[in-house]
């Protein structure tokens, strides 16, 4: 070991049990990692760690905890422009996705795909995020937003007298 670093290395074997918790089945989860800690004598600290998922990545359930695509959020809030709520949006888009799907198996894919599909709490918090940026929200943004849209509305309305 070099002189001028001191190491600190807190290993766990993979095939280790984590004791401390239990998944929902009451079964021990395996999480496999692995932490070195480097001390230099100036005191800085490099932190290296590595580690494995403990569950399958190729599942249709891993794709469900993407992000949402920007072409998603696009597609969502035009549906909210048109008049629907979070609960009829989401029925419009499984709808609209069931359409384009040749297949159960192709359907069900981008169903459990979060980038192409949204869950419902997504639906909720883009109708949230919707409301505040067309119409302030709320609060007092939302009258303030107000008053935006009739200067602007006499502005145009000026030009035609």
């Amino acid at each position: 070991m070099p002189a001028q670093h001191r190491e600190v290395v807190a290993k766990q074997r993979p095939s280790a049990q984590a004791n401390h918790e239990s998944n929902c089945q009451g079964q021990e989860q395996n999480f496999p990692f692995q932490l070195a800690l480097k001390i230099s004598t100036e005191g800085c600290i490099t932190v290296d760690i590595q580690w494995e998922h403990n569950h399958s990545v190729s599942a249709l359930e891993a794709s469900n905890f993407k992000d949402l695509s920007e072409e998603t959020i696009e597609k969502v809030y035009r549906l909210f422009e048109s008049g629907h709520t979070p609960s009829t949006a989401r029925q419009q888009f499984l709808k609209d996705i069931r359409r384009e799907c040749e297949d159960d198996i192709t359907y069900h894919q981008r169903k459990a795909d979060r980038a192409i599909t949204p869950r419902r709490r997504d639906f909720s918090y883009l109708y949230t995020q919707f409301g505040k940026q067309n119409y302030g929200g709320k609060d007092r943004q939302m009258f303030e937003k107000l008053m935006e849209r009739l200067e602007s509305y006499h502005h145009h309305t000026s030009h035609f007298w």
